[in-house]
This record gives C-alpha cells, structure tokens and sequence, in this order.
C-alpha cells in the first residue's frame, strides 16, 4: 500500500518508560531523537555518505490496539507505558518574520505560525530549515527494499556551482522487515548554521554543511499544545506492577488529570 492509500488517524501511540512519562509530563515536550541513534543504524545512509545527524524525528504507530512485539521494544519490556495523542500535537507559535539586512540591521514582516518560538528560532547557532507548522507534519513511513529509496542521493550539483542538498529524502523509508509498525513519523532538518547566516552568507553555510559540522546536541525537543495534553491517553503495560500503576496516577494527578488512564488489554495473558 502507497502512502497515498493511507488514511490520516486520529490518534497516534507511543511505547515508553515510566520514567521518559514522567518527563513528558512534566515539561509537555516531546523528544526527537537525531536519526542516527534509531534503531535502525540504515536509516542514516545516503548515496552519498552518512548526514543522519542532521534529522531529528520522534516514532509512533497509528495501531489503536496493542501490539505485544513493542511493549518488549520501546514498553520498557512491558512494564513500561503508552501514550495516544492527537495527531497533530505540535505546539505553534506566532512569528514575526526577520529579514537580515545588509549591515546587520533588521526588518520584520508579516506573522506567521512556527513549531519553533520566536527567541529560539532567530538568536540559535543553529537552523530549523521546516519550522513552519502548516507544512510539517506527522507522515506515514513508507517500507521498501528498494535501494534507491533506501539509500537515497541528497547532494546535487547546481550549474552555477552551488550545491543543493535534499535532506528530506532521507528518513521517509524503511525496508520491509519493519513495515509491522505502520510508524508515523515526524521530522526535523537542522543544519550546523544560524538562520542569520543561511540568510547573508551562503558560502560560511555550505561549508558549515560540507565540512559536516557537529550540531553539539543528539536531542530536540518540542511543546505538546495545551489542547492535545488534555486529550493525552495513557495505558499501562501488561506486566506493570501495583507500584507501577501507582507512579503513573500519581505522575498524572500531579501533572496532567485530564489525561486518561487505562490498563492493558494484555494484562494476565503475558509473563
């Protein structure tokens, strides 16, 4: 089945530790983690050599029912939690945009809607290239054991000598093996330049870029919108204990009591 075939969900899951919902919780962030610490140490290939470490994505599944295979993977071997949001659960925020001018003098222009806030997005030594929030969303994986779509290429030579470089083509496709977890997937490209920079010199930005330049963090992480945390489902392992389960009504009760809390369907049919 193509990803054009699949219908969006309403809902997305997420196998975790007790302890990783308790961060969550606690700050209403998610955790993106950079694409070549995933589980799958293929994803970060390329053509043209290895540029994982400029993704950042975070792993769900759209399955409503639960999957025995990760609870043991990501459920903290089934003692662990999941968690069901909303699909687009992304916090946005309101953006002025800049304009750096010759000089370094600034200008500003119209509002516009940001996954990333206004402080962060214009003063970091880094660069967001999709933080606009109308056109990044979650999107289903699709699985191949086509190598071209495998390992695609991303450096592109321009005729006036310039280099276009198609980091979006990676981290979109997985081989077969792993199609069990119809994964949604959303994904950030962030290059080792400043926006300042992208903007006044491009030369200092393709080479940052081609040098390959650390970014200096393997974890990002992004707001859950006040509305899609009261929404926020939570349902216990099979093999959580008493103990467990009171760590996680505590954990909500403290920080989020509009959420929902369930116990596995699995419960006394795994050991």
């Amino acid at each position: 089945m193509s990803t054009d075939e699949i219908s969006t969900p309403d809902y997305l899951y997420h196998y975790t530790s007790i302890e990783a919902l308790s961060l969550i919780l606690k700050t209403k962030k998610i955790k993106l983690k950079r694409l070549d610490k995933v589980n799958d140490p293929t994803e970060e290939l390329s053509r043209d050599g290895k540029y994982g470490k400029y993704l950042f994505v975070t792993c769900w599944t759209s399955q409503l029912s639960e999957i025995l295979p990760f609870w043991y993977m990501y459920g903290h071997n089934s003692r662990g939690i999941r968690i069901g949001l909303p699909i687009n659960f992304i916090m946005s925020y309101k953006v002025r945009a800049q304009v750096h001018e010759t000089g370094g003098s600034i200008s500003y222009g119209n509002c516009f809607d940001s996954i990333i806030p206004e402080e962060e997005l214009f003063t970091s030594d880094h660069l967001v290239a999709n933080y606009i929030a109308m056109s990044n969303k979650f999107f289903p994986m699709e699985y191949t054991d086509d190598s071209k779509l495998l390992k695609p290429p991303i450096l592109n030579q321009n005729d006036d000598g310039g280099l276009t470089v198609a980091l979006d083509a990676l981290g979109r496709h997985k081989p077969t093996i792993w199609g069990f977890e119809e994964e949604w997937r959303y994904k950030l490209i962030i290059h080792p330049y400043s926006i300042k920079e992208a903007n006044t010199s491009h030369v200092s930005a393709r080479r940052a870029f081609e040098n390959q330049e650390d970014l200096g963090f393997e974890d990002y992480f992004l707001c859950i919108s006040d509305e899609a945390y009261s929404q926020m489902e939570v349902r216990l392992g099979p093999l959580c204990t008493e103990s467990d389960q009171i760590m996680v009504e505590a954990l909500i009760h403290k920080y989020n009591p509009a959420a929902l809390l369930n116990p596995s369907d699995l419960k006394g049919r795994v050991r």
